[in-house]
């Protein structure tokens, strides 16, 4: 596996050399090692084609986070164990996503986007904000006020993500905290 050092001899950045000795194995690790999926330093969600998503778990939570950041609802056409194919549910809109499994059946790879939104007006009930989401966004606050009401906790989620959930989502959110 000396093919996936870098010339320091340490796998900060890794590449691969084409050599006889490679697997197929071997360049699968080192494509996903350069394309993994990471946050960028803002905090903000982008999707790029030839992105690699750890599972498919991880490529759902993404999307829906960015769905929410952008302020559209997500149309899941194929959502299954090989593929995910989500629309934006705007009428008018063409914007899609398009990922599928990698050899290994296990790591996600963008195939493809359609980046075009058209008359998308921002959601303020987006089905992608679950309780899972609110509670992982509010959780230091509902732990440091715990008395406080669902409707200040439904006031920040709004002015912080644009995003109004309803005060049932935030009252199981705090039950799971």
């Amino acid at each position: 596996m000396d093919s996936l050092y870098n010339a320091n001899g340490d796998n900060e950045a890794p590449y691969i050399n084409s050599s006889e000795n490679e697997t197929g194995v071997d360049r699968m690790y080192g494509y996903n090692l350069r394309n993994e999926w990471k946050p960028n330093p803002i905090c903000q969600i982008s999707l790029q084609v030839g992105q690699v998503f750890e599972s498919v778990e991880k490529g759902r939570e993404i999307l829906s986070k960015y769905a929410i950041q952008e302020g559209f609802e997500l149309d899941k056409s194929k959502n299954d164990a090989k593929r995910l194919t989500y629309k934006c549910k705007g009428d008018e809109c063409s914007w899609r996503i398009h990922l599928s499994s990698l050899p290994d059946n296990v790591t996600f790879n963008t195939r493809s986007i359609t980046r075009d939104h058209v008359n998308c007006r921002r959601v303020m009930n987006n089905n992608e904000a679950t309780t899972k989401w609110v509670a992982s966004v509010t959780s230091i606050l509902i732990r440091d006020n715990p008395n406080v009401k669902a409707k200040v906790f439904q006031t920040q989620i709004k002015s912080i993500y644009g995003v109004e959930p309803s005060k049932r989502k935030i009252y199981r959110a705090k039950r799971k905290e």
